[in-house]
């Protein structure tokens, strides 16, 4: 009988962990249909080199928001008490402040200087929108990383449909009133954070009773007992954006923003699927991970959810790595046809990352944020040595060439440390349970 409920409450633990993955692959797929079913026009509505001074936003707006709260939000899913919960929340947003505040300072001070440097004149005068965007975007992240504690990931797919909306309406909408790369860096800040007064909402009338649980003692010992993801993570995370975005800040200097802009576009184009279920998936592995520890069952669910993902990305890599010119010439026009050549050798390295972005939370859930540090400064390392042998080669084509190996590279060595750590913790589980 003992064995008959627990069959029934792993059945019903699948059956959950599922139907959080639909909920949110549902809302990030439908946001994503509309951002593709938009490219072809804002490509005809704007020319690469507007897409260049975007790519230099993103690259700092993502740099920056993906560390200013510290990356506490991270701990609001793990923690026992809703309690708990509040107070890193109300941290994780005091540090955002505090981070939004320092980049006002700057970029008033230096947005001339900024704009030189990454040899992107035009951004100087837009600067003005990455503080804003740094507090919307983090508040949303801290938000939703709460609403996947209270499993309301319908909750979430919502927002993710509004950002789509917002951001695709407002890029269109700048775009047919010819405001240049501004439509552009304005769509993109609302893409990524419409949905933060709907879930503050929800915050409000859910936690309302609660609110007496906020005390500055208790937001000081949660800062200390989860010191451990400033102390790793926040590094890490640092690490992993800048070396993601690198190509988008190192390409419009080293060669021209035209080049950034047809990066940008190849590069958006294929991340597209790591939006759609990677993330979807990570976030519902995450928030499932510690039932799966429990039951002993944590090696062979992330090792059965990695093979899933791997096998959905045989045809993409194929369709694109030999036809992606003649598919973007198609869609988004003559002008973008080499973006088409870019996107089909940076495949290769997405294809590995698709596999490796969801599982690669199983090592915050081991507490394993060293690892993950490591992995992100080898990823950083490699990427910057591919984009110094572009350099020298003086041939864009080349230095794509280069990253999508060293992306394929870093991420096949991060599947590898992710495993075997998720190995050794369950290993480590099993003594401690005698078992």
């Amino acid at each position: 009988m003992s064995r008959i409920k627990v069959f029934f409450s792993r059945s019903a633990s699948q059956g959950s962990f599922l139907r959080s993955i639909a909920a949110l692959v549902t809302g990030t797929a439908s946001a994503q249909v509309i951002a593709i079913l938009a490219s072809p026009l804002l490509t005809r509505l704007y020319n690469p080199e507007d897409f260049g001074v975007l790519s230099v936003f993103i690259a700092s707006l993502g740099a920056l928001s993906v560390v200013s709260c510290g990356r506490y939000e991270l701990a609001i899913p793990i923690v026992k008490t809703t309690v708990a919960a509040l107070n890193i929340l109300a941290l994780a947003v005091l540090i955002n402040l505090a981070c939004c505040i320092i980049c006002a300072g700057v970029v008033i001070g230096f947005r001339s200087e900024i704009s030189i440097f990454f040899n992107v004149p035009h951004l100087a005068r837009h600067l003005w929108v990455l503080p804003v965007g740094i507090v919307l975007v983090s508040t949303y992240r801290s938000l939703t990383f709460l609403a996947i504690r209270d499993k309301q990931f319908g909750t979430v797919a919502r927002t993710k449909f509004t950002q789509a909306l917002s951001g695709v309406g407002l890029q269109l909408g700048f775009g047919a009133l010819h405001s240049s790369a501004l439509g552009l860096i304005l769509g993109n800040v609302a893409g990524q954070s419409a949905g933060v007064v709907f879930l503050g909402q929800c915050l409000i009338k859910r936690f309302k009773p609660m609110k007496s649980a906020l005390r500055f003692k208790r937001v000081a010992a949660v800062a200390i007992l989860h010191s451990r993801f400033p102390k790793y993570d926040m590094p890490a995370a640092g690490i992993n954006t800048l070396a993601a975005n690198l190509p988008q800040f190192l390409l419009p200097v080293v060669f021209s923003p035209v080049v950034a802009g047809l990066y940008l576009l190849a590069y958006r184009v294929i991340s597209m699927p790591v939006a759609v279920v990677g993330q979807a998936v990570g976030q519902a592995l995450y928030s499932h991970a510690r039932e799966a520890s429990v039951d002993g069952k944590l090696t062979s669910f992330v090792g059965k959810i990695a093979i899933s993902l791997g096998s959905l990305t045989i045809l993409p890599l194929f369709i694109l790595f030999f036809f992606g010119e003649d598919l973007f010439t198609l869609l988004f026009g003559a002008t973008w046809s080499t973006a088409g050549i870019y996107a089909g050798w940076l495949m290769l390295g997405a294809a590995v990352q698709f596999v490796y972005s969801p599982i690669s939370l199983m090592l915050l859930a081991t507490n394993s944020q060293h690892i993950n540090l490591i992995i992100q400064i080898f990823l950083f390392l490699a990427k910057s040595a591919s984009i110094a042998f572009g350099y020298f080669s003086t041939d864009p084509l080349v230095t794509i060439k280069a990253l999508a190996i060293a992306d394929m590279t870093g991420y096949l060595f991060g599947v590898y440390l992710t495993f075997r750590q998720v190995t050794r913790w369950s290993s480590c589980r099993k003594q401690i349970n005698g078992e």
